[in-house]
């Protein structure tokens, strides 16, 4: 019946379920993770949602991948199955409310608070973007998560990607099918572009913002195939209208966030933090504002924001002069700090301390040029950084792939869950950057995905084997639906990799 409240979940391994919230195609459910006794949220899917097996397999493997990421931003995902015909994700609990949930209750938010959850949000995105070159494909109000402490969390990441797939392939005649929330979709998602980018979710991203800041929705009608028009063709009034506290250079950052044009968005996620940094210490962003004759945006701009711009980068000239002198000198000291702690090697790092003692006293008592000393410094350090990091993971994979060698020579892993989570790490490499950068690791790899995944194979026929001998004896006895739907219903190990096998079977049975 319609309205009705869902059963409550049965499940091996979990118990004392409540529910949280129902959304239009699945359940969200606080339950307790029996065997380490910890408060998990376990999101079920509507039966709809769960296919075939090729389905099943990809929502496995993208949650699998979503599950290997760690990071303050993203909401972390424990486990993903398949059981009792429905996908379920096991996720973090996150004591607090959605984004979406503030919206409604306070009708909008302050800048600063919008500038919090938009540095929150872009590092978590930058992050898997980064690592495993996922793009979210659903940001919205409701897939923030704000903690107690004000701090935004992104949820829904392998399982978004993973419906955007599915989607897609049950489009019927090739036709693009577009999965998202019409009211925070970039126009390339909304005209079905195939392969989207980050720039996609930095849309997304300003869609949010703009609701936030706001109290409104970019666009508010309530068919979806108008408002994705609308998104791809129309724009809508700056905010300055809506709300007039907020700062000209927030609505210039909100204005290239929104860029009709992904090329005119911002060319990386770390451009996003670096500009939110800056409009938190109430500066422009570095990347100057959007031409409106060749570079549209959804967002509109009112003449009342040139204006303000205008005279807060005056006021900024007139009186920055000691000020930016101090903050160039902090830009110096703080660069040589992240420099010197991100030095691979000492005789870089003692060679770096003694040059910024050596400075010269004009290069800080002048803003600009110390401001463009400390920022080289700055870029320095990051790729001091990303240097140890690359040497750091390529050293761990090398252990991991070393060490699943050694215990492969003697026995594949004796477990059905120590297999899959080997096949897993190995799937999670395989289309990692480090695997193109290491042709050697990626081989080894490669080399010991097929040794296991020949080995899972093998189980999976066996445990089909097995079961087909259990229900022999009710097909015999003239029971052969009984024992159809005892194949179909297996929920033990491989369940998943089993799933057309079981179906052939039960199909095949002497009737």
């Amino acid at each position: 019946m319609a309205g009705e409240a869902p059963a409550v979940p049965a499940m091996d391994g979990y118990d004392s379920f409540s529910l949280i919230g129902r959304g239009g195609m699945a359940s969200v459910w606080r339950a307790r993770q029996m065997s380490l006794d910890r408060p998990v949220a376990v999101k079920i899917l509507d039966a709809e949602q769960s296919a075939s097996d090729e389905d099943i397999d990809r929502f496995q493997s993208e949650a699998r991948a979503a599950a290997r990421m760690s990071h303050p931003g993203l909401v972390q995902v424990y486990d993903a199955f398949y059981r009792g015909g429905r996908f379920c994700l096991v996720m973090e609990l996150v004591e607090g409310s959605t984004l979406g949930a503030q919206i409604r209750r306070r009708g909008r938010l302050s800048q600063d608070e919008a500038l919090r959850v938009a540095a929150d949000v872009a590092a978590a995105l930058g992050y898997a973007w980064d690592r495993l070159r996922l793009v979210h494909c659903d940001i919205k109000p409701e897939n923030v998560l704000l903690g107690a402490d004000g701090s935004a969390k992104v949820t829904d990441f392998g399982l978004s990607r993973s419906l955007s797939s599915l989607a897609a392939r049950r489009s019927p005649d090739g036709e693009a099918y577009v999965f998202g929330t019409p009211a925070y979709m970039p126009p390339e998602q909304c005209t079905g572009e195939p392969e989207l980018k980050p720039q996609a979710d930095m849309y997304s991203l300003g869609a949010t913002l703009y609701h936030a800041v706001t109290g409104r929705r970019l666009f508010e009608g309530t068919d979806p195939d108008d408002v994705m028009r609308e998104q791809v063709e129309e724009r809508v009034e700056d905010p300055v209208r809506l709300a007039p506290e907020l700062s000209p250079f927030f609505l210039d950052f909100l204005e290239r966030l929104l860029a009709k044009n992904p090329a005119d968005r911002f060319p990386t996620w770390a451009a996003v933090v670096d500009s939110v940094s800056e409009l938190r210490e109430g500066r422009p962003a570095t990347l100057p504002p959007l031409d409106p004759a060749t570079q549209p945006s959804t967002l509109g701009r009112d003449p009342r924001r040139e204006k303000e711009r205008t005279a807060r980068l005056k006021a900024a000239r007139r009186g920055g002069g000691r000020s930016a002198t101090r903050r160039a000198r902090k830009i110096v000291v703080k660069a040589g700090a992240v420099a010197a702690a991100a030095a691979p090697a000492p005789g870089w790092r003692d060679a770096l301390l003694a040059g910024l003692r050596r400075l010269p006293r004009r290069f800080v008592e002048t803003p600009v040029p110390a401001g463009l000393l400390g920022s080289a410094l700055l870029l320095l350090a990051a790729a001091s950084l990303a240097a140890r990091d690359r040497a750091a993971a390529r050293a761990d994979c090398a252990r991991r792939i070393a060490a699943l060698e050694t215990a492969c020579e003697a026995a594949p892993p004796a477990t059905s869950a120590a297999l899959a989570a080997a096949l897993g790490d190995l799937d999670l490499f395989r289309v990692s950057p480090l695997a193109a950068a290491e042709p050697e690791l990626a081989r080894r790899a490669d080399a010991l995905r097929d040794s296991l995944g020949a080995e899972a194979k093998a189980r999976a026929r066996r445990t089909v084997e097995d079961l087909g001998a259990a229900v022999a004896p009710l097909a015999a006895a003239g029971r052969a639906k009984a024992a159809a739907r005892y194949l179909r219903a297996y929920d033990g190990p491989w369940a998943a990799e089993t799933l057309a096998l079981r179906q052939d079977r039960a199909r095949h049975l002497p009737r």
